[in-house]
């Protein structure tokens, strides 16, 4: 089966070879100084031609990025989900300038009167609640804010061989309750370049070591970097080491976030058995706010409009079988994605 993507004009499409190292590569990128090699192990080819086959992955467009994604708690950051109504005449003004802001991540035109959800990351709350006072200010509405209570799952990633998957239970994540890494300066400059770095050169890790060298105007190593990384994933300041796939190109074009209002008491019950579906990339519980009076937030993406449907439904009849008493919840599909990138630490210079 192939799918297809549309770049530059022409269509393309992912390949057998291109899918299964995506399939090695979404969460599992080899912390080693030589990565094509024992990705070329796995698959069977030399580490030139895999190295290749990741290239093509990114001239076809199939890349958003391939690093670290970190936990923004883990590194002393706070962050909050935003939502905002907005008249339709004033959305591209008011997106425009929430987009202005680099601890603006995500931005997303929504299914709901509340049609602009955002993501606000910062170096702490004085700084966070500044930035979304600018934001209601240039809106003329009330911001939603709906930080994160609870985290259930962020796996990002996409069954992208479409294959039975194990499920997974998970540790539940109390961002308050969070202690920062210890960081020195040496780490706080690998994140920063880590964070920027493209991670496409043949050697990545080689190059990253350079780069910190230099910011930092002293030599570190390569391996320095590699067993630092390495630290941060098993330690969790790493959540996910690998490719981020441009879910859209891959075919799923669909994506919902599914809104549910859970009994208070039955939250973490709900959460983790949510958390359990392999087509749940993102779950958490997050604060009732004025009129918006629901707790429990799920990411769904899918081929087809259809398919995200038939996950809701699976959900709410796996949450039943428990003796969950739920509503349907609010579908919020995506119309739009205004901004998507990740976010740069240490970099507000």
């Amino acid at each position: 089966m192939h799918i297809y993507q549309r770049s530059g004009g022409k269509v393309s499409s992912i390949t057998e070879e291109q899918r299964e190292l995506v399939a090695l590569t979404q969460s599992n990128f080899p912390l080693v100084s030589d990565p094509y090699t024992e990705l070329g192990k796995q698959m069977g080819e030399s580490a030139e031609d895999t190295y290749q086959l990741m290239k093509s992955l990114r001239n076809d467009g199939f890349v958003r990025r391939l690093g670290p994604a970190f936990d923004s708690y883990k590194l002393g950051y706070v962050s909050t989900l935003c939502a905002v109504a907005v008249p339709g005449d004033k959305v591209e003004e008011v997106a425009e300038f929430i987009n202005t802001f680099m601890n603006v991540t995500h931005n997303y035109l929504r299914e709901n009167k509340y049609n602009i959800w955002f993501t606000v990351i910062a170096h702490g709350d004085e700084e966070l609640q500044r930035i979304v006072q600018l934001i209601e200010e240039n809106a003329q509405s009330k911001v939603l804010q709906l930080p994160a209570l609870r985290l259930f799952k962020i796996k990002v990633d996409f069954n992208i061989k479409r294959e039975t998957r194990k499920q997974e239970k998970r540790k539940v994540t109390i961002p308050k309750k969070v202690v920062p890494t210890e960081l020195s300066a040496d780490d706080r400059e690998i994140v920063r370049v880590a964070m920027l770095s493209k991670f496409d050169a043949r050697r990545p890790f080689k190059e990253i070591a350079e780069e910190v060298s230099q910011g930092l105007s002293k030599t570190i190593s390569e391996q320095h970097v590699i067993d630092t990384l390495k630290g941060w994933k098993n330690n969790g300041t790493i959540r996910r080491f690998g490719l981020t796939l441009r879910h859209r190109q891959a075919g799923f074009n669909f994506n919902v976030m599914g809104v549910w209002d859970v009994k208070d008491e039955d939250v973490e019950k709900a959460g983790s058995i949510m958390a359990l579906q392999d087509e749940v990339s993102h779950c958490y519980e997050r604060p009732r706010v004025g009129d918006w009076q629901s707790n429990l937030y799920t990411m769904i993406h899918g081929q087809t409009r259809e398919e995200c449907d038939e996950i809701i439904a699976t959900i709410k009849s796996a949450l039943e079988a428990e003796d969950i008493e739920v509503k349907q919840p609010q579908m919020l599909f995506t119309l739009r994605e205004l901004k998507k990138k990740s976010m740069k630490y240490f970099n507000e210079r």
